[in-house]
């Protein structure tokens, strides 16, 4: 695992051990739950729209944007 995955991994399972609700969630969770987040952030809010939009060569300051999900 690289470093700095490492280091993210460390401080969310130390931020869930602070939680009441989450604290006897066992590393191997946290990880797996992490990383699946990590795999998937690409593509968060639009990713890969913009993407696609940038490779048919759409004018992206010309099309609207939707504000920020609430998390």
């Amino acid at each position: 695992m690289k470093h700095s995955v490492y280091c993210l991994l460390f401080i969310c399972v130390d931020a869930l051990r602070r939680n009441p609700v989450t604290c006897r969630a066992t590393d191997a969770d946290v990880a797996a739950v992490v990383k699946e987040w990590l795999k998937h952030a690409r593509d968060r809010d639009g990713g890969r729209a913009r993407r696609a939009e940038v490779r048919a060569g759409v004018d992206l300051a010309s099309t609207p944007r939707s504000p920020p999900r609430d998390q």
